[in-house]
């Protein structure tokens, strides 16, 4: 478990991530998973902020119910990497590093505390990256010209913000709704929610 003061700097990394790095654009020849250059941005900041919490992590180390199984499951989904042959071994590690990243990731956010003031602030920050990508997205749909930067194509006109792929905007925008009514539901003001 880490201590309460020692948690700012891996808020803090999360607020960059969210804020900033995840709405950078770089030019790309498409693909999935980490063939796309912002989810190896994205993996990167995962790699920091799981080892910031296990450097600042004191035992006893932090377990749920949910990671007990988690973990195992995550192992036995490893296993076929023990046979898989080597042309499809390239297909399957990107995969399966993400799957080892996000058990990760969890088992590192175990060990942070978060009680409902922090629970809070990470779930506006959530929703700020969700407002972020809207606006991405309504500048795509109304005010980019053919040839843009993005390589976004107006004629079609289906904004993906960062995504590429206008499904993985559409998940994000619903993820950032339901967001938005969990907090609309829980409410106090928005001064209060930030600053305690």
């Amino acid at each position: 478990m880490i201590s309460n003061n020692k948690t700012a700097g891996l808020f803090g990394l999360a607020a960059c991530y969210c804020l900033i790095a995840m709405h950078i654009y770089w030019p790309n020849r498409g693909g999935s998973g980490f063939y796309l250059p912002w989810n190896l941005v994205g993996g990167l900041f995962i790699a920091l902020f799981i080892l910031g919490a296990m450097l600042l992590s004191r035992p006893p180390l932090a377990v749920s119910g949910f990671f007990n199984r988690l973990a195992p499951g995550a192992l036995i989904l490893l296993l076929p990497l023990l046979w898989t042959k080597n042309p499809w071994l390239g297909e399957a590690l990107p995969r399966l590093l993400g799957l080892t990243l996000g058990v990760a990731a969890y088992f590192a956010l175990l060990q942070i505390p978060l009680d409902r003031l922090r629970r809070r602030r990470l779930l506006i920050l959530l929703l700020a990256a969700t407002v972020i990508e809207a606006l991405l997205g309504l500048v795509q749909y109304g005010l980019l010209e053919p040839g843009n930067a993005m390589g976004y194509n107006p004629l079609k006109n289906r904004p993906y913000g960062i995504f590429q792929q206008w499904n993985l905007m559409a998940s994000f925008m619903a993820t950032g709704l339901a967001l938005a009514l969990y907090l609309l539901s829980n409410r106090r003001p928005l001064h209060r929610a930030c600053n305690g």
